[in-house]
């Protein structure tokens, strides 16, 4: 055979390695996405159902003062179903309220927030005579500022009758 063919054939089975190659690499990669969307779609169901159980025992163990009314009406079907809450200019979504979250806080930490706005916790100060004060820390510079006086104007803005 001469030089010419034996480079053709070479050529050719070369960029048929190469097409098979590439099909499996598409073909492993397809597989990944379907289950890392499966993986997504777990969390989030286990995040909803966290966020329509809050464990109202742990939280009042945890502020070590009864839970203000206020805050389990934030908790009720028509918020939860909002797709957006607004606190004035900050929007916010709620955030499960349980032992979980306790750990899942890292910018305040030993802090459970009942939401978030972007990445920066929105919560009630714990202790037996902590004001119902709602507090938000911004994650950038770890600055802490009273959001309402108390969860009953939090929640009258959010549209809440409390």
């Amino acid at each position: 055979m001469s030089p010419a063919l034996l480079s053709i054939i070479y050529l050719a089975a070369l960029l048929s390695c190469a097409v098979v190659v590439l099909k499996l690499r598409d073909r492993v990669l397809a597989m990944r996405r379907r289950q890392s969307h499966a993986i997504l779609e777990a969390q989030r169901r286990a995040f909803e159902r966290r966020l329509r159980a809050p464990d109202w025992q742990f939280y009042e163990s945890y502020l070590q003062r009864q839970i203000p009314p206020a805050l389990q009406t934030l908790f009720g079907p028509t918020l939860l179903s909002a797709p957006t809450l607004c606190f004035g200019e900050t929007r916010l979504f709620l955030s499960p309220i349980d032992a979980a979250a306790l750990q899942e806080n890292w910018v305040t930490p030993g802090i459970v927030p009942f939401a978030y706005s972007e990445a920066d916790p929105i919560y009630l100060k714990p202790g037996s005579t902590a004001s119902n004060a709602v507090f938000i820390t911004y994650h950038d510079g770890n600055d802490t500022v009273e959001l309402a006086p108390s969860i009953e104007a939090f929640a009258r803005e959010l549209g809440v009758a409390t």
